[in-house]
C-alpha cells in the first residue's frame, strides 16, 4: 500500500492535471528534463513495464532526428542533406517535444494505477450523478459484451463459419457476430432500463454513497501541490521562464526566476518517489520487527 492509494482522489486527479499541465505551458526544457525523470522513476516504482523505457528512447531518438525533415528553421546549420539545412535548432526542439510528451506520458500512466474506475466515478459523479451513472453502466457494459463476442465467435466457428479462409469470408462472419452481439447489447440495454425502473431509478433525491474521506495527509498534500505548481504556473504565464528556440536558443534574461520555477516544480515530480520510498521503508521497518 503507498501514499497515494488511500489519497482522496480529487487530491490525486488534481496532482497528475497540474504535473502535465505544467510541463506543457511552461515550456521550457529544464521543466520537461524535471518531469521526465521524475515520472519515469516513479512508472518504474510503480511497478510499470521496464520496456516502456526503450521504446521513450526510441521514440526520443526518432523525434529528435525526424523534426528537421519538417522544420527547417534555425541558424546554426550543422549539415546539408540534398539542399535542405539540418540545424541545431531543429535538432533540440524534436528532442525536447519528445521529452515533454513522453512526461505526461509516464505521470498518466503512473497514476492511472491509483485512479481506479471507483475512483473516477466517484469524481465524474461528484459533477454529474447521470454522467456518473452513464459511465459505470459503459464500464460494465465493455467488457461484458467483449466476452459475449468471444463466445458468439467460438460458436460461430464450431458451426461451420470462417472455414474457408479468405477474407471476404471472415468479412462476411464478422457481420454476422457483431449482428449478433447487437442484438445482445440491444436486449440487455432493455433489460436493464426496466430493472432500474422497477427499483425506482430517477424518481425523487438521489443520494450516493462514498468511501472516501479527506484526512489531514489529503490537505496537506493539497497545499504542497497548489503552492509548488502556482510558482512555475506564474512564471510560465507572465513570461519570466519563456525559452526561445528559434531563431537562435535564447535562455531567459532572469535566472533566479529559472531557478525558482525549478526548484519548486522539482519538489512536485520528486514527491511521489519520496512518499512511495518512504511507505516502502515503513513497511520493511514493520516486516524486519515481526
Amino acid at each position: 500500500m503507498t501514499f497515494f492509494t488511500v489519497c482522496h482522489p480529487a487530491v490525486t486527479a488534481l496532482y497528475v492535471l497540474l504535473l502535465s499541465l505544467t510541463v506543457s505551458v511552461a515550456f521550457h526544457p529544464l521543466l520537461s528534463l524535471l518531469s521526465f525523470c521524475g515520472g519515469a522513476l516513479f512508472y518504474t516504482l510503480c511497478g510499470g513495464k521496464k520496456r516502456m523505457h526503450v521504446y521513450a528512447c526510441l521514440f526520443i531518438a526518432a523525434m529528435t532526428l525526424l523534426n528537421p525533415l519538417f522544420s527547417r528553421k534555425g541558424t546554426t546549420v550543422l549539415l546539408v542533406l540534398n539542399g535542405n539545412p539540418v540545424t541545431a535548432e531543429s535538432l533540440f526542439f524534436g528532442a525536447f517535444s519528445a521529452v515533454t510528451v513522453l512526461a505526461v506520458l509516464y505521470w498518466v500512466s503512473a497514476f492511472g494505477r491509483f485512479l481506479t474506475s471507483d475512483r473516477l466515478l466517484y469524481l465524474f459523479g461528484a459533477v454529474s450523478p447521470k454522467a456518473g451513472l452513464v459511465f459505470s453502466i459503459a464500464l460494465r457494459y465493455l467488457p461484458l459484451l467483449g466476452r459475449r463476442a468471444a463466445a458468439v465467435r467460438e460458436a460461430a466457428k464450431a458451426n461451420g463459419l470462417y472455414g474457408d479462409g479468405n477474407w471476404i469470408d471472415r468479412f462476411r462472419s464478422e457481420v454476422q457476430v457483431f449482428s449478433a452481439v447487437t442484438t445482445y447489447a440491444l436486449e440487455k440495454g432493455v433489460l436493464t432500463a426496466d430493472s432500474m425502473e422497477a427499483r425506482g431509478i430517477g424518481v425523487g433525491r438521489r443520494t450516493s454513497y462514498t468511501p472516501f474521506r479527506f484526512r489531514r495527509a489529503d490537505g496537506a498534500l493539497l497545499a504542497f501541490v497548489l503552492v509548488a505548481a502556482a510558482v512555475p504556473l506564474t512564471l510560465s504565464f507572465t513570461g519570466g521562464i519563456a525559452f526561445t528556440f528559434y531563431p537562435v536558443l535564447t535562455t531567459p534574461a532572469d535566472g533566479l526566476a529559472v531557478w525558482g520555477a525549478v526548484l519548486t516544480y522539482g519538489a512536485l515530480c520528486a514527491a511521489p518517489a519520496i512518499l512511495y520510498g518512504r511507505e516502502e521503508l515503513k513497511w520493511k521497518r514493520l516486516r524486519s520487527a515481526a
